[in-house]
């Protein structure tokens, strides 16, 4: 109703179903008017006005870690009040239907008898999700019904319907978080020796981030840190110069490459190129610290430049290389010449794969030359002694070639390819496993033969990398992977998915997914940063990354690199468990401590002790199983 003050007390007027009516004195329809007014009033009078609040309880959650998981259980809970004006309402009646996926396991018909005027009553239902529920929205329906007199006295019905909806995912709790476009892999990495894992991000905006498990941004004097342009290459870690502190090391388009520990930004080094790819990690030297290897790229493109960069951000002797090609992806580290020190091989856009010794000279019978460039991060699997190099090119195929620059074997794909290849070991048999941008997933044993049932068709394709883990602890692997149409995927051996994958992101993903026992629930987690989110699924079944390829590049150091020695006996204990006895504890430690003091102690387990997986046996290890052990 609207009041004016030289008219009727109502001039205006709009019913429920929004005419407008007006009202003057000595209109014509005046009396026809007054009786709509009238019906309205009655209409008011004499009609139920029930008002209902709702509420979700997840009190039935499984981990309750706040997130409706498939196979939980919720509640949900109403209030229904009778605020009529005059109106009692008889015979009241809630009923709860709910979507596909679920079920009422109450009474889904709640007979509520008479709500007198002014009365409040609350009611509930219990629900319980399938496992095959899918994820997002689940909507819930209650109806509440009664009767009522109206206002000529006669017998009628009144219905309201309140929907709800709950929110099904495998979300970590804290997760997705919005960010600017995650081109990177995240690294893992327990930064500050305090027993609980941090996760480091560069961003498309050019900031380096840090996020606890719970999602919580680390905000101080230090981070997040701008380093001016983009990041397009993934963090790599290890302690570079021996402290017993981790560090960290990533590059930017500014031309920058940073080095940080705990307590912030430790070296700046100006390469005065662009820095496009994912930092390695080696020894390249004769000195104890490890040196930071990254190929840089400008106009003109005679000055190319490979750096190799000492801890405290000084050149190692004999760099920057000159080699005057564009190189944008990682470089991969292992020793070739078996002098005990790190050789390079390096993908560029001259199309040229090289083997470059850690003195920088070129290895006989490279540069292996492709059709189209190599943007794709090589890797390099040592088998028996034999080191295999393995890349994709732009010019469809996916190239194995010998450490004397031979092609080993080709694959032919339907289009580009961009991902770093991966290596999973199963069944005695090694197999690499790389993506195509025909948008597929191909996995190949060393001499090229296709792996039973593979390549795998898929939505988008992979321009990360593939990983690996058990991720529902049945002793086999599971192969996990990314796609640029926003798909996370997860696959058995035999080319079926896991159950509840594919799972599907707003955004595309461009870097590869990384599986993490984040929170030490001992079920994994799956991280991966999309166009707009760094998105984390918590998988629920007690699985297992021991020993697998379950992150960008291999490892931490992000080399690339990986050894299976198949004479000798198999690594078949725990991360940790040095002694061999099914356990990690201080008996561990002291061993792992005597064979830091003299490396010709041997160990029980020698491929069990480098706990942090950054390649070498240190104190880092000892600190991060001590914490595992006051934590466990």
């Amino acid at each position: 109703m609207f009041h004016t003050d030289n008219l009727l007390p109502s001039s205006v007027f709009i019913d429920h179903t929004m005419t407008v009516y007006y009202k003057e004195a000595g209109f014509a329809g005046e009396p026809a008017v007054n009786d709509i007014i009238q019906n309205m009033l009655n209409n008011l009078y004499y009609s139920p006005i029930i008002a209902t609040n709702s509420q979700v309880l997840l009190d039935n959650e499984i981990d309750d870690d706040g997130v409706l998981n498939p196979g939980e259980g919720f509640s949900v809970e109403f209030s229904i009040t009778n605020n009529s004006f005059e109106t009692d309402v008889f015979d009241a009646v809630a009923t709860l239907t709910i979507d596909s996926g679920g079920s009422v396991i109450s009474d889904a018909v709640l007979n509520l008898g008479d709500i007198s005027l002014g009365e409040l009553i609350n009611i509930g239902y219990d629900v319980l999700l399938d496992l095959s529920v899918p994820f997002g929205d689940f909507d819930l329906l209650m109806t509440f019904t009664a009767d009522y007199v109206n206002s000529v006295g006669e017998l009628d019905s009144f219905s309201k319907t309140v929907p709800i909806s709950v929110d099904i995912s495998l979300n970590q709790v804290g997760f997705p978080i919005a960010t600017a476009e995650l081109r990177s892999s995240p690294l893992v990495i327990d930064l500050d020796s305090d027993g609980e894992l941090e996760i480091i991000v560069g961003d498309n905006n050019g900031f380096v981030r840090i996020y606890d498990v719970n999602g919580v941004e680390v905000v101080n004097e230090n981070f997040p840190f701008d380093t001016g342009n983009q990041i397009w290459g993934s963090a790599a870690s290890a302690d570079l110069d021996n402290d017993g502190k981790m560090d960290f090391v990533i590059s930017s388009k500014s031309k920058h490459l940073y080095i940080f520990d705990e307590n912030g930004l430790k070296v700046d080094y100006n390469a005065n190129k662009y820095l496009m790819g994912t930092p390695s990690i080696g020894n390249l030297d004769d000195d104890d610290d490890l040196e930071v290897v990254i190929g840089g790229y400008s106009s003109p493109s005679a000055t190319n430049q490979i750096f190799v960069i000492n801890p405290d951000g000084t050149d190692v002797a004999g760099f920057p290389l000159v080699l005057g090609e564009k190189v944008k992806a990682g470089i991969a580290l292992a020793d070739f010449n078996e002098n005990g020190k790190d050789d390079m091989v390096i993908g560029t856009d001259d199309d040229n794969l090289y083997l470059i010794y850690d003195d920088g000279i070129i290895a006989n019978g490279f540069p292996f030359v492709g059709l189209d460039k190599f943007q794709a991060a090589p890797t390099i699997m040592e088998l028996e002694g034999d080191k295999i190099i393995f890349s994709g090119c732009n010019d469809d195929n996916f190239y194995a070639v010998n450490d004397d620059g031979t092609l080993r074997f080709s694959i032919l794909t339907g289009n580009k390819v961009l991902s770093s290849p991966s290596f999973l070991e199963y069944d005695n048999d090694i197999y690499v496993f790389f993506g195509s941008d025909d948008d597929r997933i191909y996995a190949v044993d060393m001499e090229g033969n296709p792996l039973d049932g593979w390549p795998l068709d898929l939505t988008g394709s992979i321009q990360g990398s593939i990983v690996f883990s058990d991720l529902d602890g049945d002793l086999a692997p599971e192969v996990v992977a990314a796609t640029d149409s926003g798909d996370l995927v997860a696959f058995h051996l035999d080319g079926s998915y896991v159950d509840y994958f594919p799972i599907t992101n707003d955004f595309p993903f461009s870097g590869a997914p990384m599986i993490e026992d984040l929170d030490g629930d001992s079920d994994l987690e799956i991280l991966a940063g999309s166009g707009s989110n760094l998105y984390i699924v918590d998988f629920k079944d007690h699985g297992n990354i021991s020993d697998y390829w379950n992150l960008y590049r291999g490892d931490i150091s992000r080399n690339g690199c990986r050894f299976y020695m198949m004479e000798t006996e198999d690594c078949n204990v725990d991360s940790g468990d040095v002694t061999g006895d099914g356990n990690i504890n201080i008996l561990d430690l002291v061993q792992i401590a005597n064979f830091i003091i003299d490396n010709n102690i041997i160990l029980s387990y020698d491929c069990a002790a480098d706990f942090t997986g950054d390649g070498n046996i240190n104190i880092l290890d000892l600190v991060q199983i001590a914490n595992f052990i006051i934590n466990n």
